[in-house]
């Protein structure tokens, strides 16, 4: 689950077009939980923006790393912090593991740093700038298999999100190679 398969054709584009060279990795990374946290509600101050789209990027990654484990395609716990091409490439990368007999393991080290707040009266947007350690994740066949999976490492990511009907969602993001970071 080093997220390799985002390098298939369904998010490689995306995923690289977001990184740019002026990025800079994060500094101390923060420790963030195994679990989902909770739904992101809006803000109304740029620290509380900057709080609330840090909580759905990693709640994202977590509803991910929960549905590829468990072969979920449903989408519905990624629904709840992602929306847009996120939620649709999040989406894809899980059918294709479920379609490929595979299925996750282990759990991606993240650490966010919300890098730029957007919105003239109240925040609107904010980019989430991460150093994504996935060496600690793997993907397994289901049926016990052999399969080869590529080395995961330190990559940089690069997310967008926005407030939107109420909440704070992912929009976009922008996952680098191993080693970006």
């Amino acid at each position: 689950m080093r997220l390799r398969f985002l390098a298939v054709p369904v998010l490689a584009a995306a995923a690289l077009a977001a990184c740019s060279p002026r990025d800079k990795p994060p500094s101390a990374p923060p420790q963030a939980s195994g679990s989902p946290p909770a739904v992101a509600s809006p803000a109304t101050d740029r620290a509380s923006a900057q709080r609330d789209a840090v909580v759905a990027y990693v709640g994202m990654w977590r509803a991910y790393e929960t549905a590829a484990a468990a072969g979920d395609t449903s989408g519905t716990q990624a629904a709840r912090y992602a929306t847009g091409d996120a939620l649709d490439l999040i989406n894809r990368a899980v059918q294709k593991i479920v379609k490929d007999g595979l299925r996750a393991q282990g759990t991606s080290v993240l650490a966010p740093r919300a890098t730029e707040v957007r919105g003239v009266d109240v925040p609107a947007e904010v980019r989430v700038d991460d150093c994504m350690d996935t060496s600690g994740t793997r993907l397994v066949k289901v049926d016990g298999s052999k399969y080869t999976d590529s080395p995961g490492g330190r990559r940089k990511m690069v997310a967008t999100v926005r407030l939107v009907d109420g909440g704070w969602k992912v929009v976009s993001f922008g996952l680098g190679q191993v080693g970006t970071c």
